[in-house]
Parts: structure tokens; C-alpha cells; sequence
């Protein structure tokens, strides 16, 4: 159901900034499909795995230099279906400040944690957090002066949930 939602996500914030009527004739000409696909359903299978019933995004970052190299020439950053897919889903977003990278966000990626999100937080840790495991992953596009990762926090508000 994660996978599924979060592909219709996308296909709707595609077909809003490239005024397709029916988001069913989108196409992904953007998004990388075997390696979309690969990533939407692993996060999907992992959070079926840990049996998470809770997930609270923090605040993600965005980039704001162009990206080049698209199929439509340089887009903005973040890209008009990134943003379409964060505004609808009302995702709190910052700017990545002077770090000299292009996109860090992906559509992808934000219909994945938009599709996931049971909760919005402002600021991350929301309240009182333990944390009881820390996953990582790592992008294969090489990032100047950062280092390409993500962290998964699996743990429980202090005081329940």
C-alpha cells in the first residue's frame, strides 16, 4: 500500500506541473524507474519489517543551486514536482544554507516521505525521543564537502507511543 500511494503521489505532482489532465499518462521520464522502483519498495518492505506504526520525518533539507542536466534543460531547485509533492503533503523543509550542491531532495524521495508520514514535525526530535536503533543509508552520487547519507531512527516517545 506504501509503494502503490506514494507511486500515485508522485504521478499526480507530475501531472500538476506538466498540466496532464489524467495522472494515469504520466510518464517518468525524470525519475531513474528501476532504481525509483528499487528504493520506494525497500523503504516500504522496512518499515513493514520494524513494524512501524509511527513515522515522523524531520525537517528536509533542500538544495538551491540548479540542476542541470535534466530532461527539460535546468530545473529550479528544489524541482516543481519535488515542491508540488512537499506543499501538498505539508512536509517542513530548510535550506541547506551555503552547502554548494544541487538537488537534495528527489520527487522520489519526497513521495516516499510523504506517502510514509503519520506526523508532521517541526523540529526533530519531536518531544521526548529514545532512540533504540539507527539505520544509514548511502546515495551513490558523489556530494562535494558532504557526506551522501540518511539515517532511519527507529525508537518511542518518551512516555508511550
Amino acid at each position: 500500500a506504501l509503494a502503490r500511494g506514494a507511486f500515485a503521489r508522485l504521478a499526480r505532482a507530475e501531472a500538476r506541473v506538466h498540466g496532464i489532465a489524467d495522472a494515469d499518462e504520466v510518464r517518468f521520464h525524470e525519475v531513474g524507474c528501476a532504481d525509483s522502483i528499487a528504493d520506494v519498495l525497500g523503504a516500504a518492505a522496512a518499515l513493514d519489517y520494524l513494524g512501524a506504526t509511527h513515522v515522523v520525518p524531520s525537517p528536509l533539507p533542500v538544495g538551491r543551486r540548479p540542476i542541470l542536466g535534466a530532461a527539460h534543460g535546468p530545473l529550479p531547485n528544489p524541482p516543481p514536482a519535488t515542491l508540488a509533492l512537499l506543499a501538498e503533503a505539508g512536509l517542513p523543509t530548510f535550506s541547506a544554507g551555503g552547502v554548494e550542491v544541487g538537488e537534495l531532495v528527489t520527487p522520489t524521495g519526497a513521495c516516499l516521505v510523504a506517502e510514509a508520514a503519520t506526523e508532521r514535525a517541526a523540529a526533530w526530535p519531536a518531544g521526548g525521543f529514545v532512540a533504540e536503533r539507527v539505520g544509514y543509508g548511502a546515495g551513490s552520487r558523489r556530494v562535494a564537502g558532504r557526506a551522501n547519507l540518511f539515517a532511519v531512527v527507529v525508537g518511542r516517545r518518551v512516555g508511550g507511543v
